[in-house]
């Protein structure tokens, strides 16, 4: 999503510039699939379900 947000000049009029609005939800995903592989790889035996759970799976608190 982009924004205009208000962009100070050295002369005081403003102009606006557009930005890119963060997408958290995806940052964490990524995290998430990075942090399956990281147990699948280094875990000894069989991991905890909520350890090698799918985002969509996660539970809310986890992914806020």
């Amino acid at each position: 999503m982009l924004l205009s947000v208000p962009w100070s000049t050295t002369r005081g009029i403003y102009s606006f510039r557009a930005i890119r609005r963060h997408d958290a939800t995806a940052d964490g995903q990524i995290l998430r699939e990075a942090w399956i592989a990281g147990v699948r790889a280094h875990y000894p035996g069989e991991p905890k379900p909520g350890y090698i759970a799918p985002w969509e799976d996660t539970p809310a608190w986890e992914r806020a």
